[in-house]
């Protein structure tokens, strides 16, 4: 079966999205897919050979210079150039709701339908379309018009909850912007098939759209590290986002670590660079901050250390952002062979899941955090049952086998 991927980011090993997807798809041939993506990168993933990429610069150069956007893409490890793009556009690229609306409507003139894209399409001709869906309005009406176009059936893949968060809105464009998603999302969602990443959100969406919502969780090719032999201090890593006041979070266990002379090192590693979410961890009592290191460097990490964190924020706001949201490293947690420490709210997907496949150690306030660092330093064994148990879900629930069999039993369903 002939799969057009869909989606903002394109394959690769080095960011969250375009990792999902490489992993979600490494068990089908590279003859078989393909992607369309709108992101200024290049795709670096060997498990595919076409690509069609259309971007935001494009987009305006083909408005004000009229000039044909979207190309052909290759694989390449080279980035810099783009980086620099990004660097650039980053500064205007916030997701501020004026600027969401200048950049729905610019793409709304519909330049990127060219002869060339069309015949991309048309050459691949594939059997059905895989949509990552997004919370932008003009990828969301690309996704229909390209189904519509082919006249092929799509499956839309929802893997972070941008619809039942769109609550009161702060201003017209915001307004606008809400009222416009959700006019295309129903429209979307009611004519494809639908998957999901966690089974709270599947609940949810069932609910809000009454039709069927499958649940295939991230997927994880790495293997189980080898046993550790556990020595004190314990070495407690996080690694990934602190946004969405993770930072207090991990303030908080940093807090607990010195108030109460635990024998455990806390280092944690984040590309954040925002400095009003830099100064929440920076500098706390018993959190050692790194900055950012590569997925090579992540994996390293993960086999030295004694137990990989996990974090949510405890704020209402957050809270609801999160909410039905599963973080994208807890497949390769669970397939470390390393103990998971969660500390976060219940209500938070990540932290149900965790809590429903007892298969890490849990804290859903300070006073249960301080109980369970206390146990571990205590009876570090406990490490080793749970590194256990964790490995078995991980081979349940996200190995490349197991959700490539489910997605393409979900596609052939879908088709």
């Amino acid at each position: 079966m002939k799969v057009l991927i869909i989606s903002h980011t394109p394959m690769n090993m080095e960011d969250n999205n375009g990792r999902t997807l490489t992993t979600l798809f490494s068990q089908f041939s590279k003859e078989d897919i393909a992607q369309l993506y709108f992101r200024e990168e290049n795709p670096n993933a060997k498990i595919c050979e076409k690509y069609f990429c259309i971007t935001d610069f494009e987009i305006v150069n083909s408005i004000l210079k009229f000039r044909k956007p979207g190309r052909v893409r290759e694989n390449s490890e080279d980035n810099k150039d783009i980086e620099r793009k990004e660097k650039t556009y980053g500064k205007y690229s916030k997701k501020r709701p004026f600027v969401r609306f200048v950049r729905d409507f610019m793409w709304g003139l519909n330049t990127w339908k060219t002869k060339e894209f069309k015949e991309w399409l048309v050459e691949f001709n594939p059997d059905i379309i895989f949509f990552y869906a997004s919370d932008s309005v003009f990828s969301q009406k690309i996704a229909r018009w390209v189904s519509v176009f082919l006249q092929k059936k799509m499956v839309l893949y929802w893997v972070d909850d941008f619809y039942l968060k769109l609550k009161n809105a702060r201003g017209i464009f915001e307004g606008i912007n809400n009222w416009r998603f959700k006019k295309i999302a129903k429209k979307n969602i009611a004519s494809s098939t639908n998957a999901c990443i966690t089974d709270l959100m599947a609940k949810a969406y069932e609910n809000e759209f009454g039709k069927k919502f499958h649940v295939i969780y991230n997927t994880s090719n790495n293997k189980a590290y080898p046993d550790k032999k556990i020595e004190k201090p314990l070495k407690f890593a996080y690694l990934g986002n602190i946004s969405l006041g993770r930072n207090d979070s991990l303030a908080k266990i940093g807090r607990t670590i010195v108030d109460n002379k635990l024998p455990i090192i806390l280092d944690v590693y984040s590309a954040e660079k925002r400095e009003e979410i830099l100064l929440g961890i920076i500098d706390k009592p018993g959190v050692n901050f790194h900055g950012g290191v590569s997925y090579e460097e992540v994996k390293c990490i993960m086999e030295n250390s004694d137990v990989i964190l996990h974090v949510e924020g405890f704020e209402k706001e957050n809270i609801q952002f999160a909410k039905y949201s599963l973080s994208t490293k807890i497949a390769d947690c669970l397939v470390s062979n390393r103990c998971i420490m969660c500390f976060g709210p219940r209500e938070v997907a990540s932290v149900d899941y965790l809590i429903r496949e007892k298969c890490a150690i849990v804290a859903t306030d300070e006073k249960t955090l301080l109980m369970q660092l206390a146990q571990i330093c205590d009876s570090p064994r406990i490490l080793v049952e749970t590194a256990k148990k964790a490995v078995e879900i991980g081979k349940k629930n996200h190995t490349a086998i197991g959700n490539g069999e489910r997605l393409m039993a979900l596609l052939e369903e879908a088709y």
